[in-house]
């Protein structure tokens, strides 16, 4: 019997058995057959057995030779990953600071610049206007136009931010030295000690003489008839000399001339408001500086610049609004618009730098500078919030109207601005016009400088209405200090009698523009009372950064440190609350005489909330018999309240003798169906 060459089966010799019944292979397929033999031996007699056997197997390949792999072997593919990675990250979003600094860069400039230039072009326009007032009052040719123009914008500088100061340096050969030379600084002693007597042409209320050779100075002190001022006090033993002169015909000065042939002084003009100090050093001549410092906080500068800041920025909104309706972009967005607010605020401190810069002339000798940088901080910090207020101001509504707490906050803060900027308004003109009026040589420099200082002029004539004194007051870097105050009681030799009682009238009056202003703008006593309270704080704040200053070098001995002139601080502190508080207290009655309305305390319409409390929603119990479905208690949600029976017949009258008792009403049962009329009507009368 055959064997299959696969699987060794044996197979039944049958005819017709083909394929092997155990693995199916085929059994006559030529491949089965036995290969011949080789040519070289003798091919052995097949077998039965044999016919159809396989192949052996090829041998395998050597393996390759170990080495550098060439250009053209494939390299085979690396193990598979153990498991599959983590996503590929993502785009990196940007923060919201970075995508709101995009848009504020990205976006339109054209409208922000011309807005910008509105509020600097009108400074520069003041400036011209002033160096051409000014020009009058100089002599001819002494000061050009374009130089008292950079002065003029010196001084206006400061009112948004800036700070003025004046530096001199030069060299002197024959102004201090220690010898006689008939120079005005001569030696009155032996040894080379300077005294003397200097005048402007009136009475000298210091007058220093040396009375011995050791160089001591005399007498000091006040003189009869002048008016200067001198603490008298030498520097040093070996020749030095004091002396002060003012311009009001007395002269005092303070000054030392050392050992080592340095000469400094110190003058103080009580006409002026600067300070200077001058030292020299050497044996040839003497290098003399100026250190002069003037700071005044032009007020109105600050609100000439808001004021047009604000026309340029509501032009702009309107343009917007009109450009994105045209459009049918949609409304205006709040980043879109605080975007805008930025851009403005950039160029707008931008301007004030370049003012800064050009705002810083030489006059003679003299070096004025303004501190640009600062004037940039403080014009950018104004211009931006200025103009966030007006270019987002419906989103600050929604935001307000969302918050209660929040918009009584911006009410009392808007009604003190309001109440602030109009009586200040109205005392710094009552002082110009009375100034202009009993000054006639006010001209000139003056007129423009009491233009400029119109607000400060306020803050000091409503605190002297109110009874806070004005104050002039002298440092001179030593114990000794001179001050002058100004207050009501000094009126009556100034203008006259009356001058005290229109004084205070006009103090009366502002204070119940306070208080009107907040009965009408605010809800409620407290809110009121909290813009009393904040207004005085401000005044308070603006009296004691509205005076002028004056300073110079303070390193040598008896030099003049400063010169102040301002309204006291404690007294406008207390006499403010005084003020401000009465005001607001008087003025609901004083406004109600006048027939003005009171606004309540609490919003009032359909919707707005019971400032009792929450309404009560069962309306039975009050409200057929007492109230109306109108009614705060008569109101019923579901509908109309159903009539009520009235009280008794004898109820409120004389005792009503008993009658015959009603009929019994007959019972009816609830069977939890519908009863049909006739089953109540009564059955019908058989008679």
């Amino acid at each position: 019997m055959p064997f299959c060459p696969a699987c060794g089966n044996q197979v039944a010799e049958a005819e017709g058995v083909r394929f092997c019944p155990r693995c199916g292979r085929d059994l006559t397929a030529p491949s089965l057959l036995a290969p011949p033999p080789p040519t070289d031996a003798p091919a052995p007699q097949a077998t039965p057995t044999q016919v159809g056997a396989l192949p052996p197997p090829p041998p395998p390949p050597p393996p390759p030779p170990y080495g550098a792999p060439t250009g053209q072997t494939a390299i085979p593919p690396g193990p598979p990953g153990y498991g599959p990675g983590y996503p590929p990250p993502g785009p990196v979003v940007p923060s919201p600071a970075a995508v709101f600094v995009r848009r504020v860069f990205t976006g339109r400039w054209e409208m922000p610049l011309l807005v910008a230039l509105g509020p600097a072009l009108t400074i520069v326009a003041a400036a011209l206007a002033i160096a051409g007032v000014a020009g009058t009052a100089l002599p001819s040719g002494s000061v050009g136009m374009a130089t008292r123009t950079r002065a003029a914008l010196a001084a206006l500088v400061q009112g948004l931010g800036g700070n003025l100061k004046a530096s001199t340096t030069y060299t002197d050969d024959t102004g201090f030295d220690d010898s006689d030379d008939g120079d005005g600084f001569s030696d009155g002693g032996s040894d080379g000690s300077d005294g003397g007597d200097f005048s402007d042409g009136g009475s000298d209320g210091d007058e220093f003489s040396d009375g011995g050779s050791d160089g001591s100075d005399g007498s000091d002190g006040y003189d009869g008839g002048s008016d200067g001022y001198d603490d008298g006090s030498d520097g040093y033993d070996d020749g030095s000399d004091g002396y002060d002169n003012g311009s009001d015909g007395s002269d005092g000065s303070d000054g030392s001339d050392g050992s080592d042939g340095s000469d400094g002084y110190d003058t103080f003009d009580s006409g002026s408001d600067v300070g200077y100090t001058m030292s020299g050093s050497g044996s040839g001549g003497h290098a003399h500086t100026y250190h002069a410092s003037l700071t005044v906080l032009p007020w109105t500068v600050t609100l000439l610049w808001v004021l047009v800041l604000v026309l340029g920025l509501r032009m702009m909104r309107k343009r917007q609004l009109a450009t994105a309706a045209a459009s049918g972009a949609g409304p205006v967005t709040t980043a879109d618009s605080a975007a805008a607010a930025v851009r403005v605020a950039l160029l707008a401190a931008a301007a004030a730098l370049a003012i800064g810069f050009f705002a810083e002339p030489h006059i003679a000798l003299a070096h004025f500078t303004t501190a640009p940088f600062l004037a940039m901080l403080g014009t950018f910090v104004l211009s931006l919030v200025t103009a966030l207020i007006v270019l987002c101001r419906p989103a600050l509504t929604a935001w307000l109207a969302a918050r209660p707490g929040a918009a009584a906050t911006y009410r009392v803060v808007s009604t003190t601005a309001i109440a602030l900027l109009a009586t200040l308004l109205i005392a710094g003109a009552v002082v110009f016009v009375i100034a202009a009026a009993h000054y006639h040589d006010l001209t000139g420099w003056g007129v423009a400088a009491a233009g400029l200082l119109l607000l400060n002029l306020g803050v000091s004539g409503l605190g002297l209405s109110w009874g806070a004194p004005f104050r002039v007051g002298a440092d001179y870097g030593t114990s000794n200090e001179h001050h002058v105050s100004f207050g009501l009681g000094d009126l009556d030799h100034v203008w006259g009698g009356w001058s005290v009682t229109g004084t205070v009238a006009g103090g009366l009056g502002c204070a119940l523009l306070i208080g009107v202003l907040a009965v009408r703008r605010t809800r409620g006593r407290p809110e009121q009372f909290a813009v009393a309270a904040l207004f005085t704080g401000l005044l308070v704040i603006l009296a004691a950064v509205s005076g002028a200053r004056t300073g110079g070098d303070t390193a040598l001995t008896g030099v003049l440190d400063h010169v102040s002139a301002g309204t006291k601080v404690p007294e406008m502190l207390g006499l403010g609350l005084l003020w401000t508080f009465g005001g607001v207290l008087v003025a609901p009655y004083v406004w109600r005489v006048f027939g003005g309305r009171v606004p309540p305390a609490y919003p009032v319409g359909p919707g707005a909330p019971s400032p009792y409390g929450p309404v009560p929603q069962s309306g039975a119990a009050y409200g057929g018999t007492y109230g109306t479905t109108g009614g705060t208690y008569g109101a019923v949600p579901g509908g109309a309240v159903p009539p009520q029976p009235g009280p008794p017949a004898g109820a409120y009258g004389p005792p009503q003798p008993p009658g015959p008792p009603a009929p019994a009403e007959p019972v009816v049962h609830d069977l939890g169906v519908v009863e049909p009329d006739r089953l109540r009507k009564p059955p019908p009368d058989p008679h």
